[in-house]
């Protein structure tokens, strides 16, 4: 048994007590990283793993020094060296998550690690077909010994050669990436411990390494210990500290996040049951999925998912054509993403009659989810309206089937002054079929059995998107004369098409519309019963649409 000094027993303390420490480090790295799943909590428990069982080794070596089992200790020796090549091939990967950059100092710290891990199966590799390449069980180190574990090592073959390069080109570059980062992005508490702590472990591993060649150390060479597993001690403690401490102060950042947004969702949640207006979300398949108390009322929920088409108020007259409508616009703001707003009628729950509503969707996308915000609110006439006793206004307006719904809220805006709400709507609903023929029929064209088949194909958006663009089309416009007075109100639409014969069409319509239920045929007998005259020119491509108001 080696009889030495007392002082030779420091590097066997100094290791357990680095030892301890690093598997208490990466006991909590292991820890945080099962609640959290943040990655540079697993880097820093496979570093600081591989760290510690470097030193595990080390101390069995030291031991075996003692009790002169010199075979076992080599043996021992080269096992080491395996601990020490994950180590330099974990280390660029534990800085990278450490100190997160995204320039080309990040590419080559992922170069470095893919590079670190292919060195390091290769020398395994190597070692078990060359094992003395690696660490000589047969021949002892070169290296003086100076203190009992020295006594059993054995001889570095070419294989430490290039563990050594690989340990100097990991040192440098995770000092001057940590040097870099800091003058980038500015010095931080964290950075610059983790740099002190860097720093450290190269001066540690230098002078190990020279050691090596020289058999003298250039720090504190009266101290037979590693330098190299007390600078990575020293640094894994710093990085350790660097990283719990900014992981403390995110954790309180988002503390106090939660608990602002717990405060504002309370805030939102009593705007979102007190307030008036009607808020919901749609589906990507347009069904209701949350609703505040005042949609649940006027939507009539009762706890399970509804199709929002479903609750929009139809009368006899109406078909499909309007639920088509605003289906297509709503399937179009899920792709776009823009926003969408237009008028429709809905049924009071407590009257049991049709109240008109602005609706407005926005469209909101979370972890590859669309779903469609809507508000709605009752429409309500302008108080200018209420003096107004005559109004002419003409226009002059492009195919478009998204400025209808806008259109003719303007040209009905003064009607509730003289009719009541279910009269105003019959007239909405006719004008708004009178112009939609007028851009679809007359403008561009568009037959009665292409708008079928465009309807029942779900594309009628796209269809007269295609038609719109022919250049035949292109600069068509409908144009749409506005009168109002106290006695009546009159509309003269007229678009740029070829007409069409009004008595063969209606003679369709009366007999084809009742047996298949086509969406845009009742428009026409829909408008004859709303207006008081409904009369066409000779041509087929002007209507006047007049409603008497009663005295």
């Amino acid at each position: 048994m080696y009889k030495g000094s007392l002082i030779d027993s420091l590097p066997l303390i100094i290791s357990i007590n680095c030892f301890s420490l690093l598997v208490i480090i990466a006991v909590f790295y292991l820890i945080y990283f099962i609640r959290t799943k943040i990655s540079v909590f697993k880097a820093g428990a496979i570093v600081n793993f591989n760290i510690s069982l470097f030193i595990l080794f080390e101390i069995i070596i030291i031991i075996c020094g003692w009790y002169d089992n010199i075979y076992l200790g080599r043996y021992l020796h080269r096992i080491e060296q395996i601990s020490i090549f994950m180590f330099l091939a974990t280390l660029p990967y534990f800085i990278k998550v450490s100190i997160p950059s995204k320039d080309l100092f990040n590419r080559i710290l992922d170069l470095v690690v893919w590079v670190g891990m292919g060195i390091t199966i290769a020398a395994n590799v190597a070692s078990f077909i060359f094992p003395e390449s690696l660490i000589s069980v047969k021949f002892a180190s070169e290296v003086p010994p100076m203190f009992p574990g020295d006594f059993s090592r054995g001889l570095e073959g070419p294989l430490i050669f290039m563990r050594d390069i690989m340990l100097l080109a990991v040192i440098v570059l995770s000092l001057v990436y940590s040097i870099f980062y800091m003058f980038r992005n500015g010095w931080t508490p964290q950075t610059l411990m983790m740099f002190i702590g860097i720093s450290i472990a190269v001066m540690g591993g230098i002078d190990d390494l020279q050691y090596l060649y020289t058999g003298k150390y250039i720090l504190l060479n009266n101290l037979r210990i590693s330098k190299f597993v007390l600078g990575l001690t020293i640094m894994m403690l710093f990085f350790w500290g660097a990283i719990f401490v900014r992981f403390l102060k995110t954790h309180t950042l988002l503390e106090k996040t939660t608990r602002d947004l717990a405060i504002k969702e309370g805030k939102y949640s009593l705007l979102l049951e007190a307030t008036d207006e009607i808020m919901f979300s749609l589906s990507a398949e347009l069904s209701i999925i949350e609703a505040n108390p005042k949609a649940e009322q006027v939507f009539r929920l009762s706890g399970e998912s509804r199709d929002f088409l479903e609750c929009l108020y139809r009368s006899d007259y109406d078909s499909k054509a309007n639920i088509s409508f605003f289906k297509e616009q709503l399937i179009e703001l899920r792709e776009s993403g823009e926003k969408l707003s237009f008028n429709t009628y809905l049924m009071d729950p407590v009257t049991s009659e049709p109240v008109e509503y602005h609706f407005r969707f926005d469209c909101f996308t979370a972890d590859d989810t669309i779903e469609l915000i809507g508000r709605a609110w009752p429409v309500t006439a302008s108080k200018l309206m209420e003096f107004i006793t005559v109004e002419r206004l003409s226009l002059d307006v492009g195919n478009y089937l998204t400025m209808v719904g806008d259109i003719v809220d303007r040209l009905t805006s003064g009607l509730k002054r003289f009719l009541d709400g279910s009269d105003v709507m019959m007239i909405k609903m006719g004008l708004h079929e009178m112009i939609v023929n007028a851009m679809e029929h007359g403008n561009l064209n568009i037959t009665f059995d292409e708008k079928t088949k465009a309807q029942e194909d779900g594309r009628l958006f796209e269809f007269m998107k295609e038609r719109r663009m022919l250049p035949e089309y292109r600069d068509k416009k409908v144009s749409i004369d506005y009168h109002i007075d106290e006695s009546r109100v009159v509309y003269r639409i007229t678009d740029m098409g070829s007409g069409f014969d009004y008595k063969k069409i209606m003679d369709r319509v009366k007999n084809e519309v009742n047996q298949q239920e086509l969406a845009h045929g009742r428009g026409i007998i829909m408008t004859q019963a709303v207006f008081n005259k409904v009369e066409y020119n000779n041509k087929g491509n002007q209507v006047l649409l007049v409603k008497e108001f009663k005295k």
